[in-house]
């Protein structure tokens, strides 16, 4: 499983890291996606990942999350809460 919305890069040393390990933010990679950071990849890439993470886990409940990550990381939350949103 690797991240998708938000990345372990984005909020490394923060204390609550380990709340964008749940399954509205990580998603298996094909071989094609594994060699690309996936929330700081191109937008085809991205753009994939969020459709998946839609239709599996529901985009409103994707939404929601998002949402809440804007409570504990401001700027990574609201950035890819605005990322998602344009997709």
């Amino acid at each position: 499983m690797h991240e998708a919305l938000i990345t372990r890069n984005a909020v490394n040393g923060h204390p609550e890291q380990d709340k964008i390990m749940v399954a509205f933010n990580c998603v298996l990679l094909d071989s094609k996606c594994h060699h690309s950071m996936i929330g700081s990849g191109g937008p085809k890439i991205y753009t994939a990942c969020a459709w998946h993470l839609s239709q599996f886990e529901g985009y409103h409940r994707v939404h929601n999350w998002l949402t809440e990550m804007v409570e504990v990381f401001p700027t990574v939350g609201q950035e890819a809460l605005t990322r998602f949103e344009s997709v």
